[in-house]
């Protein structure tokens, strides 16, 4: 994928997950990124500097390739399983190299 085209996204979803077993809360993000190359895996990272705004998670997608390189077009989940307090966030943005690609609110 070339770094200066921002890729096409859809289906992006952010909800509380239900607490482990130590009592912990989890921020499920997750979405779909279309692709054209077969070896290409999205990721979701936190993004630096973080959202100015305290309720807003601000996430940076990349797009790693692992393995053999071959043309086709596909898209391809990306998630991110965070450790927060309860009710940390109210909104969810996803950066692509500094242009935002979704906003979601958190369910």
């Amino acid at each position: 994928m070339s770094g200066d085209v921002v890729p096409e996204t859809r289906s992006w979803q952010a909800f509380g997950a239900e607490p482990n077993e130590s009592g912990g809360h989890f921020l499920s993000v997750s979405g779909e990124t279309k692709l054209g190359n077969a070896n290409e895996v999205p990721h979701l990272i936190l993004a630096d500097p973080p959202s100015p705004q305290p309720d807003t998670l601000l996430l940076e997608l990349k797009v790693i390739p692992e393995g053999p390189s071959r043309f086709e077009w596909h898209w391809k989940r990306a998630r991110l399983l965070h450790p927060v307090s309860q009710g940390q966030y109210a909104a969810v943005r996803v950066l692509w190299q500094g242009v935002e690609v979704a906003a979601v609110q958190v369910r």
